[in-house]
């Protein structure tokens, strides 16, 4: 059995495998075997003596590639070998961080043999309904205005939003949380750009500071994620000042 995770989304694709670490684990409990490889470190050929081996104690083997298309060798090998690949009773999950072109010829043998998904950055609709499921995960319901000043001062970035959810479910002790509570106990993500606009604001520079926040704008960046960051350091400045 052949699975390829890959895509830009590192700590969907990351959860991912641990469900498949787990599940397998719960199905053949004692009789248990997984083994990651690193591709940009290990050898070809210690990968395929594991697939090519059978176990003592017949245990279900689960073997995880970590970035095959990165490795030159370890692609070679793999389309080399494919044939004895397709017969392999192992369970073989190969796991590449970012895009993989569609044409490449392992990412087609993978897909005719096996099963592919791919972890794209989340959309700012999506990002909100995992924010709300993350919250789930702990039992703990929240309004759109708490996932939504979280995503504010956070961002996109899965990997500290989780932590943070951790965190404001464990401070929230089984009470409602709300908006205020994210302000008081998430620190913002501060770009460096931000902080010339915040001292053209500081000085009263209108011109300089709507220039600088067009700019802002025209990277992209959330207007309401500037006002967070913005107001984030101006309410330490004058705690400081106090």
């Amino acid at each position: 059995m052949f699975l390829l995770l890959y895509g830009e989304e590192s700590f969907l694709r990351a959860r991912k495998l641990q469900e498949i670490k787990e599940r397998y684990s719960s199905l053949h409990k004692e009789k248990f075997y997984v083994r990651v490889f690193d591709c940009s470190q290990a050898d070809s050929s210690e990968i395929f003596q594991e697939i090519r081996g059978a176990s003592l104690f017949q245990e279900k083997k689960l073997l995880i590639l970590e970035n095959p298309f990165s490795s030159q060798d370890i692609h070679e090998k793999l389309l080399e070998y494919k044939e004895e690949l397709v017969k392999t009773s192992q369970v073989l999950v190969f796991s590449q961080e970012g895009i993989v072109e569609e044409k490449d010829a392992l990412f087609l043998f993978l897909k005719a043999h096996g099963k592919t998904q791919e972890f794209s950055a989340l959309s700012e609709r999506s990002l909100g309904s995992w924010v709300a499921q993350e919250f789930l995960r702990y039992g703990v319901h929240v309004l759109p205005g708490v996932q939504y000043a979280l995503i504010r001062a956070v961002g996109n970035d899965l990997w500290r939003l989780a932590q943070e959810i951790a965190k404001l479910t464990a401070y929230s002790k089984g009470t409602a949380l709300v908006e205020q509570d994210v302000e008081n106990l998430v620190e913002p993500v501060v770009e460096p750009e931000i902080f010339a606009t915040i001292d053209a604001i500081a000085a009263r520079d209108i011109k300089r500071a709507l220039a600088l926040l067009a700019a802002h704008e025209k990277h992209g960046d959330s207007p309401l994620r500037i006002l967070s960051t913005i107001g984030f350091q101006f309410r330490a400045l004058a705690a400081v000042k106090e």
